[in-house]
């Protein structure tokens, strides 16, 4: 009986907790499926939200990318490395296009600077010269994209918003194939 006690109490805290209205207004009981229906549309807030996050972060990544792009056609000392800024300037511009268009649909607001932590790794690499900063700007393209493609795999497959999953399948090839030329590049940049 004890236990039968301390059972009901522990599930009335832990739907208080949650939250749950179990109350109509007048006072009348909600069934299972007004419950089910609830916790459906608060599940789905959250995906929302998770959508949302999904797009402010791989906006900073993208400006984090475009930024040190434009930086390393200045500051690179090799050739090849410039020739890839090139191509992270133009991708990440069409990335950061189509979320911006995405955000302004949803009415989700982007930053308009780098994160704190991007702005960490942009400022480091400012502060590199010649070899260094070639490996530098690789790695952290290599690191920073590969984050972004596993990100976009996952939203494609996971968002409950069709234009998100959309713009994530649309938009991870062009990630995968600077991420591919990047890694190419890395051997070659870290082998010197």
């Amino acid at each position: 009986m004890r236990f039968l006690i301390i059972t009901i109490y522990a599930l009335a805290v832990l739907i208080s907790a949650c939250n749950f209205p179990l109350k109509r207004a007048e006072n009348q009981e909600l069934d299972s499926e007004e419950i089910a229906k609830s916790i459906s549309e608060q599940k789905k807030s959250d995906k929302m939200d998770e959508d949302a996050s999904f797009v402010v972060d791989s906006y900073d990544e993208s400006m984090l990318l475009f930024k040190s792009a434009i930086l390393a056609k200045r500051n690179a000392q090799s050739d090849q490395v410039k020739l890839i800024a090139l191509q992270v300037i133009l991708d990440q511009s069409k990335i950061s296009a189509q979320l911006s268009a995405l955000a302004n649909q949803k009415n989700i607001a982007l930053p308009d600077s780098l994160g704190y932590t991007s702005s960490r790794e942009y400022d480091h690499l400012v502060s590199l010269k010649g070899k260094k900063f070639d490996r530098e700007f690789v790695d952290l393209v290599l690191n920073n994209s590969g984050s972004l493609i596993s990100d976009f795999n996952q939203i494609a497959e996971k968002s409950v918003d069709q234009d998100v999953k959309k713009i994530a399948s649309v938009l991870s090839p062009t990630l995968k194939s600077h991420y591919s030329d990047v890694k190419n590049l890395n051997y070659r940049v870290n082998a010197k």
